[in-house]
């Protein structure tokens, strides 16, 4: 009798395993067996709340495994019942026996974008792109001033670079950088800043330029994108849908994992868009021009595939072909967005050779590939929605492959596998849909204007928040007013509302323009906190955030990409080299927290866990160094960040402390310690880490020798630091006197 032994380790993470030893750490997606499946509603915070609920609860077992491992780092998904670590490969194996788990995946560079950008080029264009001539966009601006207006498109990719002149303005305040954590949009690529210009960039270039977007950055600089970052922009767009109230309508996507039939990203596009009416567009891929080359997740039933022509809008060589599989769950056709699909991929067809478009530092490009096309689609669709806002997705996807489209490819039979039903065609999409009568608002944007005009909020600085909303309906809204508030103490509003009077049909306006704002003065915070405020407009409700005073440098928005170091209540930081690449430092640092004097001293500093690592110290001229640190303990989360700056010998210590508990903490205890081991051939170079109640840290000169330094909090109050030699035995007693300053010297702050 021969028994079939199914691994849950997936066949890349196995080959992967081969070449790392058992002390290494692996980045690792956990898919769990239990995973919910919404059905369609408007509901969207509902159903953002119960998938959260269902699979976090799920994870509990699990994460509590988890936690007495090896790891650094994790982060919970609920669009998916997935939990991405970072883990010891020699831990990884003992998940082998955990029943609930359904594949484990090697998360490095699984997903690519499709394209060719060349030629720079600061042209701008006086008349319109072949391909916004060959959609007939231009037709639709002309003959009916339609442009997108207060449509929101995501757009998953590089980035943006919001500087440039065709992009002003058409960019949102709201982004992610689901890879290197940067507050402020940026694209290090170009890909992300060439597709979001074919959807709305001036010059003649973008098929909406009316309409509005949010970025999230899943893709680094070299174009790949891993499980963590693609599924935290997906959770991303889903929750500013559900729990910001952004109608965010349609997600662009031009990238893709081959080959397709690959369907573990099925459920979380489902559960986080499709369900909250958002419209997943995505490129279908260049392996073309062989069948059965789809990329996945385009080759998805409830998705819209998108491949590519050239100017003569005959299908290019590149351009991937279906059809899609014919396996489980593709033949479910509850999932179909007609019942006739019959595995038809791609869906439509749309400009993607030669593409001219916006790229990085003000420039222009041609680009090729599919990941041209599909941002030709997602702007046809933004200007459907400006006309009609009520559509859903089966209404869209129904003009555009029954109606919106022409049928130049060569073919003889239709729909088929090079060209779905046909090249898009916008004039068709929008003489195909009809106004009707109703009143639709949107919130657009928010604006910050603080009164010193430095652009940052300053502690008793009058600062005007500007809200930019419109009726995309064609009736009248009447009597429309807006509202603001806050749980929070971190700031006083002192004008609350703003009355905007009856808003005719399609009619945008903003606060400035009739003379009033928003008002808030904001005290009591440390740098880089955060505030939510609730924007009720005329029944509607949305959120929006503030960040308060200088953003630390590196940190990441906390409560859309939270992961979290697994130290039982307390943490330690390794491997920080400052400056860059020196050899001469070995550095070891720890953190602990809690409310009894005990604990932290039993916590505070755990010699047995000390890695070290080694460098050199070359000169000032280095660049930046960043070390991010997060830990908690369910009541506590405390989340720091260590940097360097360029030409600046010093090392900065940003540190947030938040109780996340539902009562007070009383006398809380925070401890940083730091073993310093500096030798210097020279006997003569200074180190120095700042201190004040949010900056900790000390000064410290070098004359060959080897200390522990300590920073102490009671209560967020800087008490003391002191230095003393390792040659002092740390033990507890020793600890705690270090921390409340009666051993060791103290040091000059």
């Amino acid at each position: 009798m021969m028994f079939l032994i199914i691994s849950i380790f997936d066949t890349k993470l196995l080959e992967k395993l081969k070449s790392h030893k058992n002390d290494d750490y692996v980045d690792v997606l956990i898919v769990l067996k239990d995973q919910k499946v919404l059905n369609e509603s408007s509901h969207y915070l509902n159903n953002v709340n119960f998938l959260k609920f269902y699979h976090f609860n799920s994870q509990v077992s699990l994460l509590d495994y988890l936690k007495t491992l090896d790891i650094l780092q994790f982060k919970q998904f609920w669009v998916i019942n997935a939990i991405w670590v970072r883990i010891k490969v020699k831990d990884l194996w003992k998940l082998e026996s955990r029943k609930e788990i359904e594949k484990i995946y090697y998360d490095k560079d699984n997903f690519y974008i499709f394209s060719d950008i060349r030629e720079n080029s600061k042209i701008m264009l006086d008349t319109p792109t072949y391909g916004i001539k060959l959609i007939k966009a231009d037709s639709v601006w002309i003959k009916y001033n339609i442009k997108g207006r207060g449509v929101i498109v995501g757009s998953i990719d590089t980035g943006v670079d919001t500087s440039h002149p065709a992009l002003r303005g058409k960019i949102l305040s709201y982004w992610l950088d689901a890879v290197n954590y940067q507050n402020y949009p940026y694209d290090d690529n170009n890909h992300g800043t060439h597709t979001i210009g074919t959807m709305v960039a001036d010059s003649n270039i973008g098929v909406a330029p009316g309409a509005k977007i949010i970025a999230c950055k899943a893709f680094n600089k070299y174009g790949s994108g891993s499980d963590f970052s693609i599924l935290s922009c997906i959770e991303f767009f889903a929750e500013l849908k559900a729990n910001y109230g952004l109608d965010i309508r349609i997600i662009n996507n031009s990238w893709g994992i081959y080959p397709g039939n690959n369907t573990w990203l099925w459920n979380a596009i489902w559960n986080g868009w499709r369900v909250n009416n958002i419209v997943p567009v995505f490129a279908v891929g260049n392996k073309g021009p062989n069948s059965g080359t789809i990329y996945s997740p385009a080759d998805y039933p409830f998705v819209i595939g998108v491949g590519a022509v050239d100017i003569s809008d005959t299908v290019v060589n590149f351009s991937s072909r279906g059809p899609a599989p014919n396996n489980t769950p593709y033949n479910d056709i509850s999932f179909w967005s007609r019942i006739d699909w019959n595995y038809i991929k791609p869906d439509i067809m749309a400009p993607g050779r030669n593409v001219y478009s916006t790229i990085r530092n003000g420039s222009y490009a041609y680009g090729n590939g599919t990941s041209m096309a599909a941002p030709h689609v997602s702007g046809v669709i933004a200007l459907m929605l400006e006309k009609n806002p009520n559509l859903n997705y089966y209404q869209i996807y129904q003009i555009i492959t029954d109606i919106a489209r022409d049928r130049n490819c060569n073919e003889i039979t239709w729909p088929n596998n090079n060209c779905g039903w046909g090249r898009i065609n916008a004039l068709k999409a929008i003489e195909s849909i009809t106004y009707g009568s109703f009143a639709y608002l949107v919130f657009i944007d928010k604006t910050i204007y603080d009164k010193n005009n430095n652009g940052k909020i300053e502690p008793n600085e009058t600062v005007y928040v500007d809200v930019k909303i419109r009726n995309v309906g064609y009736d009248t809204l009447k009597n429309v007013y807006a509202k603001i508030s806050t749980s929070s103490n971190l700031v006083n509003i002192i004008k609350d509302s703003i009355y905007f009077g009856n808003l005719p049909p399609q009619f945008e306006i903003n606060a400035f323009a009739i003379g009033d704002s928003f008002k808030f003065v904001a005290n009591n915070f440390n740098n880089g906190d955060s505030v939510v405020f609730n924007l009720l407009i005329s029944n509607k409700n949305y959120k929006f955030k503030l960040i308060l005073g200088e953003i630390p440098i590196g940190t990441a928005t906390i409560d859309t990409t939270i992961s979290s170091l697994s130290f039982s209540n307390n943490g330690e930081f390794k491997e920080f080299k400052f400056p860059k690449d020196s050899s001469n430092l070995l550095y070891f640092g720890s953190i602990a927290f809690g409310n009894s004097e005990n604990y932290l001293s039993d916590n505070f500093y755990n010699s047995k866990d000390i890695y070290n690592v080694w460098g050199i110290y070359k000169s000032n001229d280095y660049l930046d160094e960043n070390y991010k640190f997060i830990a908690s303990d369910g009541k506590i989360n405390v989340i720091g960040n260590f940097y360097g700056k360029q030409n600046d010998s010093i090392i900065y210590l940003i540190y947030t402390i938040k109780n996340v508990s539902n009562g007070l903490i009383n006398n809380f205890l925070f401890g940083l310690f730091m073993d310093f081991d500096i030798k210097n051939p020279n006997n003569d170079f200074g180190w120095s880490l700042r201190c004040s109640n949010n900056y900790g840290g000390v000064i410290l000169k070098s004359n060959d020798y080897n200390y522990f330094i300590s920073v102490f909090l009671i209560d967020g109050i800087f008490k003391s630091g002191r230095v003393f030699p390792n040659s002092i035995t740390l033990n507890k007693t020793n600890k705690f006197n270090l921390l409340n300053g009666t051993l060791g010297d103290s040091i000059n702050l």
